[in-house]
């Protein structure tokens, strides 16, 4: 699935383990990333659209980290200044979905 190409999977809401600001976290991330499915929203920023505050946005990275929904990685500028790269793996979405019974 390409980034950007297609709107966010509406089952992200059916993954049980994930609170509701993780699954905001992970829409947002989702449409703000680039087409190799990156994106670089600073804590702040990611506060101010889930409206949430730094620990709470901290927590749901956790949350989406923990089930490999996203990877982050802590790079630095040329200047010196550290930043987050986000990248999403919708591939893995299918696999935390609950499994219908027979």
């Amino acid at each position: 699935m390409m980034i950007n190409e297609s709107p966010p999977p509406n089952s992200i809401i059916d993954v049980p383990e994930l609170s509701a600001y993780a699954k905001l976290l992970y829409i947002y991330l989702f449409l703000c990333a680039d087409s190799s499915g990156q994106a670089f929203p600073s804590d702040e920023l990611l506060s101010e659209k889930l409206s949430a505050s730094v620990r709470t946005v901290k927590q749901a990275v956790r949350e989406l980290k923990k089930v490999e929904l996203v990877t982050v990685d802590r790079l630095k500028d040329g200047e010196g200044n550290f930043f987050y790269r986000y990248t999403i793996n919708p591939e893995k979405l299918d696999d935390l979905l609950p499994k219908e019974e027979d």
